[in-house]
């Protein structure tokens, strides 16, 4: 029988990602138990507000969230009141999205439980290392990701 030539995958790049993004979904799914929404689903919402206007597409680009679960997550946000969904005057097969007063509410009250949350993750890097884990996160995503196909509204 010949010998498989092992690696040591538990030090793969792909796997503590995996396993990272399982323990930072833990720590924001307890943190935002009594709210019933997903880090993706908060994404969305903040998305939302800092686009002006935003159609399903412009959130799929600036999210990297796939059109067909976007569409999903957003009838679920429209269904919970949290998100307002109407016809595209200009292209009547698109739709603009507006987070209503709910869903800024609700964005505004977990914004603080998540960044908690992220504090449980990266709380054992100085702020220093935790900087440079978020633009080396930012070098790993860019090439993947479209880049916003439309402005942020100004704030």
């Amino acid at each position: 029988m010949a010998k498989v030539k092992t690696v040591n995958i538990s030090n793969s790049v792909i796997h503590l990602l995996h396993r990272a993004s399982q323990f930072a979904d833990h720590q924001f799914e307890q943190a935002t138990a009594a709210h019933g929404l997903t880090v993706r689903q908060l994404v969305v919402l903040d998305a939302i507000a800092k686009l002006d206007d935003p159609s399903q597409t412009d959130v799929c680009d600036v999210t990297g969230i796939d059109r067909s679960t976007l569409a999903d997550m957003v009838r679920r946000l429209c269904a919970r009141r949290l998100v307002g969904r109407r016809r595209n005057r200009a292209d009547a097969r698109a739709y603009t999205l507006k987070l209503t007063d709910d869903g800024i509410a609700c964005l505004e009250n977990l914004l603080p439980t998540m960044f908690e949350a992220e504090q449980k993750v990266t709380g054992v890097l100085s702020e220093s290392r935790r900087r440079d884990f978020i633009d080396l996160l930012h070098s790993i995503l860019a090439p993947s990701f479209a880049a916003p196909t439309r402005k942020l509204a100004r704030t």
